[in-house]
C-alpha cells in the first residue's frame, strides 16, 4: 500500500474520529452538568495519549521553549476553553446534526481571521463560502421546530465556530516552533493543570455524574488526541489541503451518526442548510 493510501485512510480515520467525539458528547451532557468540569476532566486522559506519541518519535523536548508554551496557551484559551465551552452548550440546546455542521464552519473565520492579522488573501472560495454559511444558517433556522431546537443552541454553535477559528491564528504562529502534536500536547497539559483545582473542588459533581463523564472523556481522547494524531500523519502522507479535504467529511459523518446512533430527526430544510453549512467548510477545505 502506498503512502498515498495511507494518508488517505489516516484521514478518514480522524474524520471518524472527530465525529465520534461530538457524538460522545452528545450522550454524555445533561442539562445538569458543570461544562467547566466535564471540559477539564477530559484533558488529562488526552494528554497521556500524546506525550506517548510525542515520546515515540522523539519530539517531547520541543516543550522546553517558551514560544510555544506562550502561543500554546493562548490558544488553548480561545479554542478549549471558550470554543469547547459554547460547543457543550449548544449540544444541550440543540441536535447533534445541527449543532456540529455550524461550528465546524470555524474554517471560515480562521480563514477571515488569517486576512485580518496574518495577511493571507482573500480568494473566490471565501467569498461563497461566507454565503454560503449566511444561508445555510438561516435556512436552519427556519427550517427548524421548538421540539428539536432552540435559537440560543444556534447561537452557541455560532460562537463556538468563531473562537474555534480565532485559535487558529494562534495555533498557526505557535506550530513556527513546534509540530502540531506537541503544540497539541502543550495545550493538553495546561488544561489539566489548570482544571484540576476545579475537579477536586467539585469532586461530589464527578461521583454522582460518572456515567456522562465516561462519554465526555472518551469524546476528549477521541476528539482532543487520536483524532489529531491521525490527521498530522495523513498531513505527512499527502499534504495539509488533501488531508484538511479528508477532515471536512467530519460533518457529513455527525449527521449520519446523529441519525442512525441519537435517532435525531431532520427537517428537509433544515436538511438543506445543513448542507450549505458543510459546502462552505468544504470550499474552505479545497481553497
Amino acid at each position: 500500500m502506498t503512502d498515498r493510501y495511507v494518508g488517505v485512510l489516516y484521514g478518514v480515520a480522524s474524520a471518524l474520529a472527530f465525529s465520534l467525539a461530538a457524538l460522545m458528547y452528545k450522550k454524555g451532557f445533561s442539562k445538569k452538568l458543570d461544562v467547566f468540569l466535564a471540559n477539564g476532566l477530559r484533558a488529562a486522559p488526552t494528554f497521556l495519549l500524546l506525550l506517548v506519541v510525542s515520546t515515540a518519535i522523539g519530539t517531547v523536548g520541543e516543550l522546553c521553549k517558551a514560544e510555544i508554551m506562550i502561543y500554546a496557551f493562548l490558544s488553548l484559551f480561545f479554542d478549549l476553553i471558550l470554543g469547547d465551552t459554547f460547543f457543550f452548550l449548544a449540544l444541550r440546546e440543540s441536535p447533534l446534526s445541527i449543532a456540529y455542521p455550524v461550528a465546524y464552519s470555524f474554517s471560515l473565520f480562521a480563514v477571515i481571521f488569517s486576512f485580518l492579522f496574518l495577511n493571507e488573501p482573500i480568494t473566490v472560495h471565501l467569498l461563497i463560502s461566507m454565503a454560503a454559511l449566511v444561508l445555510g444558517v438561516y435556512i436552519i433556522y427556519r427550517g427548524s421546530n421548538e421540539e428539536s431546537f432552540r435559537l440560543k443552541g444556534l447561537f452557541y454553535s455560532f460562537l463556538t465556530a468563531l473562537f474555534w477559528g480565532s485559535s487558529v491564528i494562534f495555533t498557526k504562529m505557535g506550530l513556527y516552533y513546534a509540530i502540531p502534536i506537541n503544540l497539541n500536547l502543550a495545550r493538553t497539559l495546561m488544561l489539566s493543570i489548570l482544571s484540576a483545582p476545579y475537579a477536586l473542588y467539585r469532586r461530589e459533581q464527578v461521583k454522582s455524574f460518572k456515567g456522562s463523564l465516561k462519554y465526555i472523556v472518551a469524546g476528549g481522547f477521541l476528539g482532543m488526541g487520536l483524532g489529531p494524531v491521525l490527521f498530522y500523519f495523513s498531513v505527512v502522507n499527502v499534504g495539509a489541503s488533501r488531508a484538511s479535504v479528508l477532515a471536512s467529511s467530519a460533518p457529513i459523518l455527525s449527521l449520519v451518526l446523529a441519525s442512525a446512533i441519537l435517532r435525531e430527526k431532520i427537517q428537509r430544510k433544515q436538511l438543506i442548510g445543513i448542507v450549505l453549512v458543510i459546502l462552505s467548510t468544504y470550499l474552505i477545505s479545497i481553497s
